[in-house]
């Protein structure tokens, strides 16, 4: 049967045009069998192909038509990665879709995958049509023969396949989200510009929002976000406070919180030129954060959700804190500065007390925080945090399940005797900046209530590399991973 999937009015993004046939048995014989129509140029490619095909691995071919189509064809085993067919499909679609003149996509999928797969599908459709903000004088005409997915669907569920569809599209949305705020221009996202563009989407979708000015927090003795914002002449730095779903507050509540640091010049420890390039994009955290809610609310999660988003940028003038400073966060915990452009974790920290303060069963945090993660894990993976042996376990198969590959690294009491002090109650920073994620990470924790259960995100491996599903860069990854995190943890299925 034929069904036909389009996106509802509200929507903002079409994805490209797309036929994709699903196949009851993508077994070589098979496959052989639906290419008998195929041009012979074609079914030549498909046989050097199908000779390369190894056993328990993941099998993808793709191949032009001449009329300005793709051919691709997607086997799999179980035994094999996800992360790696993710991978070759970005890959593979991403480069079909930088072609103006591909008119359409066949796909053939494994029968026992189809609806995970078409989740997949939709999500990469609209994060590879993502484009740049652009404010150019004059802008190219958009290009024509947008419309929605066609399906030719073999002994499936229609129901199954609308609710895929859908989850695509929400995570897709999501992700251009965080794309789209990553790549704006610092002038066109400055804290007060954040704020309203969270504000707006708050007012759409009937959340309640409150924003937390630097008056407020003074009164709420904010002291360490403070400190980073006092640099910028505009005073227009605050916290971004969304509710959302607060009837369901008696099934718990969720939060998530964002480093949301709009340009970070380094401060006194100021960044090199190559360093201080891309840094409007420090705010990627904040972004991440506010999408996190959007998902929750479109995939209907019962909970009540919370985000905050820390919103900041780390000028450079007579008023910045320095070097040994010592300020009060709103816990009542002092801190010794150490370095200036360990900023991320001196917002995150007031906003992370202030969150615990609604005390929620679970928060999430997101954050650009830290260059040694990215020498620990290279660029493909995010480095995680969690404040349970359970949640460490959890991590690895949310990763497994998603294709979001994360590798969760420790944190404990071993790890304070680095951030003693002798003027305050705790160093910002180890001075020798060995392992600083891990550091940043146990500084964090003195701020977050020990009966949460918190997981801590750092981005920045990702942040300027394609990882899974996610082209261009990885503004966007982390958000599947995220809200599997948040089914298994919702479930109360113990990981062993």
């Amino acid at each position: 049967m034929n069904l036909k999937l389009k996106q509802a009015s509200a929507r903002r993004i079409d994805p490209s045009k797309f036929n994709i046939f699903i196949a009851p048995d993508t077994s070589k014989k098979a496959i052989e069998g639906l290419a008998k129509t195929w041009p012979q140029a074609l079914k030549n490619q498909l046989k050097e192909a199908l000779k390369g095909q190894k056993a328990k691995q993941h099998f993808l071919f793709s191949a032009s038509l001449t009329e300005g189509g793709v051919v691709a064809l997607i086997a799999e085993c179980k035994e094999a990665r996800l992360s790696a067919l993710h991978s070759q499909m970005t890959s593979m679609l991403s480069a079909g879709f930088k072609k103006t003149s591909i008119k359409e996509v066949l796909l053939f999928l494994p029968k026992e995958d189809v609806s995970q797969r078409i989740e997949d599908l939709v999500f990469l459709s609209l994060v590879s049509n993502w484009t740049h903000p652009k404010r150019k004088t004059k802008e190219a005409k958009p290009e024509s023969g947008k419309s929605v997915l066609v399906f030719s669907v073999l002994g499936q569920k229609v129901a199954k396949l609308n609710e895929a569809f859908k989850r695509g599209v929400s995570f897709g949305e999501a992700a251009c989200l965080v794309k789209t705020l990553s790549h704006t221009p610092p002038n066109f996202l400055t804290p007060e510009l954040f704020a309203k563009e969270a504000k707006a989407i708050a007012l759409k979708r009937k959340w309640h929002f409150e924003f937390l000015d630097e008056k407020k927090l003074k009164k709420l003795g904010a002291g360490a976000f403070l400190a980073v914002s006092q640099g910028s002449s505009k005073r227009d730095s605050g916290i971004v406070h969304i509710t959302i779903n607060s009837k369901a507050k008696k099934n718990g509540k969720f939060s998530f919180v964002g480093k949301g640091i709009c340009y970070d010049t380094g401060g006194y420890n100021v960044k090199t030129g190559s360093g201080m390039f891309n840094m409007h994009q420090d705010m990627t955290g904040a972004a991440q954060a506010l999408a996190m809610g959007m998902l929750c609310d479109d995939l209907g999660l019962e909970k009540e959700i919370h985000i905050y988003l820390a919103l900041a940028e780390n000028h450079i003038s007579a008023d910045s804190f320095k070097m040994n400073d010592v300020v009060y966060a709103s816990n009542g915990k002092s801190i010794e500065v150490i370095h200036t452009d360990a900023e991320g974790r001196m917002v995150l920290s007031d906003t992370l007390a202030i969150a615990s303060k609604e005390e929620p069963e679970l928060m999430m945090d997101y954050a650009t925080l830290t260059g040694s993660a990215i020498r620990a894990v290279g660029t493909k993976r995010a480095c995680v945090f969690v404040s349970s042996e359970d949640g460490f376990i959890r991590s690895l198969s949310s990763a497994q399940a998603t294709g979001e590959e994360v590798w969760p690294f420790p944190q404990g009491q071993e790890y304070e005797e680095g951030l003693k002090s002798k003027i305050a109650d705790i160093k910002q920073c180890e001075p020798g900046h060995n392992s600083d994620h891990i550091y940043a990470t146990t500084f964090l924790a003195h701020f977050v209530t020990p009966k949460t259960h918190w997981v801590h995100m750092d981005l920045s491996p990702v942040d300027g590399t394609g990882a899974g599903l996610v082209p261009l860069d990885g503004c966007g990854f982390g958000l599947r991973w995220s809200y599997d995190y948040l089914r298994q943890f919702s479930s109360g299925v113990k990981q062993s």
